[in-house]
């Protein structure tokens, strides 16, 4: 099976940034997050922390509002 994760609200991504890495690392196979909560776990913009965020998750999806998303794998961001 599959594991996804959607981090669903800011303050966690600020309160729970080190479990979020651990889980994100360990357990988690497709990855969720927002524009304003990739900022506040990684301080970085989406193209930036979308691409970032593939070294601990093999699938990354940082959604951008209006303007679409970031999806980010080992072979790059898209």
């Amino acid at each position: 099976a599959k594991i996804s994760l959607d981090v669903g609200c800011i303050r966690v991504a600020r309160m729970y940034s080190k479990e979020l890495f651990y889980l994100l690392k360990n357990y988690v196979d497709i990855f969720f997050i927002n524009e304003e909560e990739l900022h506040a776990l990684t301080g970085l913009a989406p193209e930036e922390g979308c691409l970032a965020l593939t070294q601990y998750c093999p699938l990354v999806t940082v959604l951008n509002g209006e303007y679409g998303c970031w999806v980010g794998s080992k072979e790059g961001v898209f």
